[in-house]
C-alpha cells in the first residue's frame, strides 16, 4: 500500500485523575475516581467527579479526566489531561491544584520514518500546560519549577527505550537534577514529584506518587496521563 492517507491510524491515550491502594489500616482501593481511555478511532471522552473520600485518607474537590484525538491537517493530535483540586492527603500533602498534561502529535505517513533502524517514534511530545498550584508539604509550600529543556520544547522517544526522568526542578536548588525520591518524610511515606515514564515509545507523566508507609501503607498516583499512537494496516 503506498497510499498513506488510506493507512488507519491507531489512537491510544488514557488519563486517570487519582489511584489509592491501600494496604493499612485498611485493605481498600478507590474505585470511582475519573479515569478516561482513548478509543483506537479517536474522538472526545470526560468524567467528572466532586468530593472523593477514602476514608479520610485521601481527599479531593474535584476531579477530571479529558482525552482527545483527531486529524488535523496532516497531523494526527492526541492529548491526555488530568486534572486534581483540592487535594489533601493525610493533612501532610495538600495543593489547590494539579494539572497534568501530555500532547503528541503525529505525522501522517510517519511510519515511513519509524520503518528505519534505531529511528525516533515519530511523534512528537509536549508536556506543556502540567503544573502544580499551592503544593505544601508538612505546610511548607513547595515550588516546583518546570524543567525547560524537557517540558518546554517538545521531544521524540527512541522506539524501543525505556527510560525515567523528571518534569519539574525544586526552585530551592534549580541548577541540579530532582532528587529521586523528591522527599522521604518519617513516619508518613516516600514521595516522587513529576516522572516522566518513557516505554514502549509511550509517554506517561505522573504528577505525585507516593508509597505510603507506616502507619499507614499504600500507593497513590495523583494525575497521570499517557499518549502514544502508530498508523497501522
Amino acid at each position: 500500500m503506498t497510499d498513506t492517507q488510506e493507512r488507519r491510524y491507531i489512537y491510544s491515550a488514557y488519563s486517570n485523575s487519582i489511584g489509592v491502594a491501600l494496604e493499612k489500616p485498611f485493605a481498600d482501593c478507590l474505585t470511582d475516581a475519573p479515569c478516561a481511555a482513548l478509543p483506537t478511532t479517536g474522538g472526545y471522552l470526560q468524567q467528572t467527579k466532586e468530593n472523593i473520600d477514602l476514608r479520610g485518607i485521601v481527599r479531593v474537590g474535584r476531579a477530571s479526566a479529558r482525552v482527545q484525538g483527531e486529524l488535523r491537517g496532516s497531523q494526527y493530535l492526541t492529548v491526555a489531561t488530568s486534572t486534581i483540586e483540592k487535594l489533601n492527603i493525610l493533612d501532610v500533602i495538600t495543593a489547590d491544584l494539579i494539572v497534568a498534561r501530555v500532547t503528541s502529535i503525529y505525522p501522517v505517513g510517519g511510519y515511513q520514518e519509524a520503518a528505519k533502524p534505531d529511528a525516533n517514534h515519530p511523534s512528537q511530545f509536549y508536556l506543556t500546560g502540567s503544573y502544580f498550584a499551592n503544593l505544601n508539604i508538612e505546610g511548607i509550600p513547595k515550588l516546583l519549577n518546570i524543567d525547560p529543556v524537557v517540558v518546554t520544547n517538545p521531544f521524540q522517544v527512541p522506539q524501543t527505550a525505556t527510560q525515567r526522568t523528571f518534569a519539574f526542578r525544586d526552585a530551592s536548588t534549580p541548577n541540579t537534577p530532582m532528587p529521586d525520591p523528591f522527599m522521604t518524610i518519617s513516619q508518613f511515606g516516600t514521595i516522587y514529584a513529576g516522572e516522566i515514564d518513557i516505554f514502549g515509545s509511550r509517554v506517561t507523566l505522573t504528577m505525585l506518587r507516593l508509597c505510603l508507609g507506616s502507619p499507614d501503607s499504600g500507593n497513590v498516583a495523583v494525575s497521570t496521563c499517557c499518549t502514544n499512537g502508530h498508523e497501522g494496516p
